[in-house]
């Protein structure tokens, strides 16, 4: 007696595919249910409501507009006051006022934090302590995805408006300097009155886009995707899977700061002489990325445990920006030592931001930068620490 073994061809397999699909399916649902029974997560907000588009930034926020924003650490209040800044509201500048205007993306945005708690309204109130009698206003101009060409059209249009003593330019080296070099600007992957701003070119990017909104969508509204997220964020940082995509391009390319160093000094020198073309000082914040502000044994355990060691140089980025800065005869303003040496956390672990701890300690860092470079008018009273906590 003989047996075979039914041949699998490719209605068969479709049918086997459907069905675990199917049952993967089913226990995600029943996790989904159980959970908004017991266990409800913390969801996220898209924003909405708050943008408005420009045929030169692409995507702007609206001016005068209000939300409320929630990426996975708690509600927070987002408005964009007159100046479409994510900042308080701030009239004309007054007579004797000291006037400091901070142009960022999503570290200055940042929507997992208390607007008074970013580091530009830290800096105002510290400078407020510190300079009795002066009228000190920081205002925080910052959007998740702006580059250099947004800080330069966002001063185009502002700057004389807003009349500032100081523009501080908060730069990530791999996000603001190295996209902008390598490929055109573009308005990214955002969101217009809570709904996808389709995007240009071929249908990689429209595949990676809707791949990017619908895992906004299940943050925004699927309690069992929240979970499984993470639930699975350390067990993945201990495997090592996922973790190299974090790291910053100039972190592992060697060969990137070569290709991007000529058109990005020449592209700072155009972004400096606009900040300072009514008359400002200007300054650049470096923002460095989680890994590379990550003291120094961190670090070396990272390298010890890729199998490239020659690829990684967490120095790099933040040397590149200084010699752009030097060039640019600006000064900078480096956070990583301070955020390395803190106690507490200063990024939040999955959203790779600084939270509020990192946010006091980068006001910290440009309060000394203001002193050491003399940004500060004469006279003012000698820079200390930002109590813990605040």
């Amino acid at each position: 007696m003989s047996s075979s073994t039914p041949a699998l061809t490719t209605k068969s397999l479709l049918r086997i595919v459907a069905r675990d699909v199917g049952v993967l399916l089913g226990l995600f649902l029943a996790l989904e249910l159980v959970l908004r029974l017991v266990a409800p997560q913390p969801v996220q907000r898209l924003l909405q409501g708050v943008y408005a588009t420009d045929p030169t930034y692409g995507l702007t926020f609206a001016a005068g507009t209000s939300t409320v924003a929630n990426n996975g650490f708690g509600d927070h209040v987002f408005a964009i006051n007159s100046f479409q800044a994510r900042d308080s509201e701030h009239g004309p500048k007054q007579p004797g006022e000291l006037r400091i205007l901070v142009v960022g993306d999503s570290f200055s945005e940042n929507q997992a934090v208390d607007v008074d708690k970013l580091y530009a309204n830290v800096l105002e109130a510290e400078l407020g302590k510190r300079l009795p009698g002066q009228r000190v206003t920081v205002i925080n101009a910052g959007m998740a995805g702006w580059g250099l060409w947004q800080y330069y059209t966002y001063l185009d249009q502002w700057l004389a408006k807003i009349e500032p003593d100081l523009v501080v330019l908060s730069i990530g080296i791999t996000g603001d300097f190295v996209f902008d070099a390598v490929q055109p600007a573009a308005a990214g992957m955002a969101l217009y009155h809570g709904q996808p701003v389709w995007p240009g070119g071929g249908w990689q990017r429209k595949a990676k886009f809707w791949a990017w909104y619908g895992v906004k969508l299940l943050d925004q509204y699927s309690h069992a995707f929240v979970a499984l997220r993470v639930a699975s964020y350390w067990p993945s940082l201990w495997l090592r899977v996922g973790s190299t995509p974090r790291l910053t391009a100039l972190v592992l390319d060697n060969a990137l700061a070569d290709k991007v160093r000529e058109p990005t000094t020449q592209a700072l020198k155009v972004l400096v002489k606009k900040a300072g073309s009514g008359g400002a000082k200007v300054a650049v914040l470096s923002v460095p990325m989680r890994y590379e502000a990550l003291p120094e044994a961190q670090q070396e355990r990272i390298q010890w445990e890729n199998p490239d060691l020659t690829r990684l140089d967490f120095n790099r980025p933040t040397r590149l920006l200084a010699e752009l800065t030097a060039a640019a005869q600006v000064p900078l303003c480096d956070p990583r030592k301070g955020l390395a040496a803190a106690t507490e956390p200063t990024y939040f672990p999955r959203f790779d931001h600084w939270n509020e701890a990192g946010n006091r300690v980068v006001a910290q860092t440009l309060l000394g930068c203001l002193e050491r470079d003399g940004l500060l008018p004469a006279g003012q009273a000698p820079v200390g620490q930002i109590p813990a906590g605040r």
